[in-house]
């Protein structure tokens, strides 16, 4: 199926709702802006190759690290999430203070630096792009772009903590991306595309790109 080369996009906006900014050249940070009222969530996820950090540059955020959640700002640390430790943020409850008219900015990166972040968000936010290209069986268009994102996670090292943070959640997360990358590479589903930028060939390989 058709798909649109976003290779030479920097920025991927979503009006009232997030902005990916791409990184810089000789970077891999990541830069997110969530806009007063918005419900962007980044949901529940881990990383199992990656440690990631997280800088507030601007505005609060709310952040979940395993079972804790704390209000972050820019004056804060910046925070690191240990591989495989499930977490979350978004915008911080700020009705009603100095911080609700304000857009939250945060700084996303990852160790090892090898640019898979990159490729992750521009994947994501490309398939919303391209989210009325042909899908299978007619299916609604919001279940074509999260099975797409949901291949696009397996082969990126983010993993969506399906059923919270219960002893279970790991397990099912796998089985349900390996369903989805599986049953998804019968109807093209990839876990990267050249369009948007490719995952190196070794980590392709080894999450079973058909």
């Amino acid at each position: 199926m058709p798909r649109t080369n976003t290779l030479s996009l920097s920025v991927f906006s979503r009006p009232n709702n997030v902005t990916y900014s791409m990184p810089s050249p000789g970077s891999t940070t990541i830069t997110i802006t969530v806009p007063p009222k918005s419900t962007w969530t980044s949901d529940l996820h881990w990383h199992e190759t990656h440690t990631e950090y997280l800088r507030v540059v601007k505005g609060r955020a709310a952040v979940t690290l395993g079972d804790s959640t704390t209000t972050r700002g820019a004056s804060d640390q910046v925070i690191r999430v240990e591989q495989f430790q499930i977490h979350e943020w978004k915008r911080a409850n700020d009705d009603g203070n100095e911080h609700e008219a304000e857009d939250l900015v945060v700084e996303e990166w990852t160790e090892p630096a090898d640019g898979q972040k990159e490729v992750f968000f521009r994947n994501l936010n490309s398939v919303i792009v391209d989210q009325e290209t042909e899908k299978p069986w007619g299916l609604p268009v919001d279940w074509w772009v999260e099975w797409q994102i949901l291949a696009i996670g397996s082969g990126a090292d983010n993993y969506p903590a399906f059923g919270g943070r219960g002893a279970t959640t790991r397990l099912l997360s796998h089985v349900v991306l390996f369903l989805a990358t599986t049953i998804g590479a019968l109807f093209g589903v990839r876990v990267s595309y050249p369009e948007y930028g490719q995952l190196p060939r070794s980590r392709v390989e080894r999450r079973k790109e058909i």
